[in-house]
C-alpha cells in the first residue's frame, strides 16, 4: 500500500517526521489519530494501570510500553500494532504516542534489547524520557 502525497487527505508528510522529532526531545507525544506511520515504525505508549490492595486501596501506576506498527490505513493512521516481542496485534492505536520511524533506528535489534530486558510485563518503562534513553543508543548513524 502507498503512502498518501504531500497535501493529499492524510497531512503534509510532515507528521512522520515530528514522530522524531518528539522523541528527540523525550517528551513529546502526539494524538495517534493525527500521526502518519507505516509499517514496521515504532512507537511508545502510556499505560493506566491501577492496582487494588489489600490495605492501601486502589493504587494508580503508568508505565511505558515499545509497539511496533502492523497495519495502517491509507491515509497512514495506526490501525493495528504488538507490543514489541509479541506475536498478537492490537486492533486499535493507543490515543497518545511517541512516533520513531523505522528509518531512524534499527528496529529488530532494539525490540530484541526490550525482549532481553525480562518477561513481559516487567520489560516496561517508568517514565517516558526512560524510554526514550533506552531507544537512543539505537538510532541509526546519523539521526
Amino acid at each position: 500500500m502507498s503512502r498518501p502525497a504531500a497535501g493529499a487527505s492524510g497531512g503534509t508528510g510532515r507528521e512522520h517526521a515530528r514522530g522524531a522529532a518528539g522523541f528527540e526531545m523525550g517528551t513529546a507525544q502526539t494524538d495517534a489519530r493525527r500521526t502518519v506511520a507505516q509499517r514496521g515504525d515504532i512507537f511508545v505508549y502510556e499505560v493506566e494501570l491501577n492496582y487494588v490492595m489489600a490495605k492501601e486501596g486502589t493504587r494508580r501506576k503508568n508505565e511505558y510500553r515499545l509497539a511496533v506498527v502492523t497495519g495502517v490505513s491509507r491515509e497512514g493512521r495506526i490501525r493495528a500494532y504488538r507490543v514489541a516481542g509479541d506475536t498478537s496485534a492490537q486492533k486499535s492505536a493507543p490515543r497518545r504516542i511517541s512516533l520513531i520511524s523505522a528509518r531512524l533506528v534499527d528496529v529488530p535489534v532494539l525490540e530484541a534489547a526490550y525482549v532481553a530486558r525480562g518477561e513481559p510485563y516487567t520489560r516496561e518503562f517508568e517514565s517516558l524520557s526512560a524510554a526514550c534513553e533506552f531507544i537512543r543508543p539505537h538510532l541509526r548513524n546519523g539521526s
